[in-house]
């Protein structure tokens, strides 16, 4: 069996939410998201806000067991973020 990880760093907004990643890895078992800004960021569904969504702090991580059929969303509490991904399959 075959293990692949891909990674990526995703600009996040605070005006759109944004899909994390664009295109999930195919087969993913795994994601961990970094956030690499200075700002919050909240995750959630394709509907997420900053009144409703997980905050991911300045320099924290974490990792969801989910696959490419889940997607991921963000935005950020001001201007742009940058956030960090690393799936697996």
């Amino acid at each position: 069996v075959r293990k692949i990880i891909r990674q990526a760093t995703v600009t996040v907004s605070n005006v759109t939410v944004t899909k994390i990643p664009t295109t999930p890895l195919a087969n993913r078992r795994f994601i961990i998201v970094e956030n690499i800004s200075n700002n919050i960021i909240y995750l959630g569904d394709s509907t997420v806000s900053s009144t409703d969504g997980y905050e991911l702090f300045q320099r924290a991580q974490m990792q969801i067991n989910m696959d490419a059929s889940v997607d991921l969303y963000g935005i950020a509490a001001t201007g742009a973020s940058e956030v960090r991904i690393l799936e697996g399959a």
